[in-house]
């Protein structure tokens, strides 16, 4: 029952910061307002600042939130480790420094849009390295020590 409350209790905090995000800002609405907007009878301004402001910035907010929930616990799980994070591995350090290899090399062709995949796939890189190595170690000290 307990884990049934905390789930329920998680949900009720999202709704109400999703409710919140939605309501608050420069132009404040009241909860009438913003349930006229949903419902596709509210002014054209407040249908504009929720449709094509407020709500595509929520969600995005709340999907990113989940995404990062998710990696954390797939990461830590992996490693085992409870503190683990990708700093710990260089994986921050490896989609860095793709990013700076294409800026440096490619910048008469730079587009913002490729940078993140650019980061993206020199993470991953980075992460199978480190993979590679630590599955490797027991060889390499067999190495080392004779």
């Amino acid at each position: 029952m307990k884990k049934g409350a905390f789930w329920l209790l998680l949900g009720i905090l999202l709704v109400t910061g999703l409710i919140l995000s939605l309501i608050i800002g420069t132009i404040p609405l009241s909860f009438k307002e913003l349930l006229a907007v949903l419902a596709n009878q509210g002014t054209p301004a407040h249908q504009l600042v929720v449709l094509d402001f407020r709500l595509p910035r929520t969600l995005v907010s709340i999907l990113a939130g989940a995404g990062l929930a998710a990696s954390g616990y797939l990461f830590q799980g992996v490693t085992h480790n409870d503190l683990a994070d990708p700093g710990i591995l260089g994986i921050n350090a490896g989609a860095g420094l793709t990013v700076l290899l294409y800026l440096g090399f490619f910048t008469s062709q730079t587009s913002s849009h490729l940078l993140p995949l650019i980061a993206c796939l020199g993470s991953f890189l980075a992460a199978f390295l480190v993979y590679f190595v630590a599955s490797k170690k027991k060889n390499f000290i067999q190495i080392v020590y004779y």
